[in-house]
């Protein structure tokens, strides 16, 4: 039996695969795909330090999580494997996982975990294709004064095999050989565009 865990070191999310095979007894033979079940434990602490183009927010912010997009997808050829979204009405929901729910029907072809918190409502993600397309996606952010609207985002992280002995394990249960990821979420940054910039004959050599 072999298990996947996640774990984020902000939004840690620890998920456990477990392995089944399936077969395919049609006519025309086909590779049968196999499938998992995935448990997943959140740990809903933020940084805050992200600010808004209103005033910064007070220190020690953290910001609050309400939707969380996870997709499972393939390196080799980026194809996106499985797709789930989380929020508190969902099963499971943000609060089932944060003492540890089960995701099931994983492919064991999926080797990499991208998470995306707190997209706008407004906003339609892809929930199949290639995962580029939800990395290049362009999100328009139009404040983050509050914490209930931050948005959060991360590099993709690679699933890796847990070894026993080499620290303790991310979750109680954790086996030698379980797979594993760690994802750090942040706040995401607005790209800043200046516009009707004028030169002027003064150099300004300090501030």
């Amino acid at each position: 039996m072999r298990k996947i865990f996640l774990k984020s070191l902000l939004t840690i999310c620890t998920l456990v695969v477990t392995l089944a095979s399936c077969n395919n007894e049609n006519d025309v033979p086909e590779v049968p795909q196999k499938i998992g079940n995935v448990f997943m434990k959140l740990n809903l602490g933020q940084k805050a330090d992200t600010r808004a183009n209103e005033a910064p927010l007070a220190a020690g912010t953290t910001a609050t999580v309400n939707s969380l997009h996870i997709y499972f997808y393939s390196n080799g050829d980026q194809s996106i494997q499985k797709y789930l979204r989380v929020d508190n009405t969902t099963t499971p929901s943000i609060t089932d996982l944060t003492t540890g729910a089960q995701i099931s029907d994983v492919p064991t072809v999926a080797d990499r975990v991208l998470v995306r918190g707190n997209v706008p409502a407004g906003v339609s993600l892809p929930t199949s294709g290639l995962i580029t397309t939800v990395e290049n996606q362009e999100i328009e952010i139009t404040t983050q004064n509050s914490s209930n609207n931050i948005l959060l985002d991360h590099l993709a992280a690679s699933i890796q095999t847990y070894a026993a002995g080499g620290g303790a394990a991310p979750i109680v249960g954790m086996q030698n050989g379980d797979k594993y990821a760690e994802i750090e979420l942040e706040p995401a940054v607005a790209r800043i565009e200046i516009e009707g910039l004028q030169a002027r004959g003064t150099v300004i050599d300090a501030f």
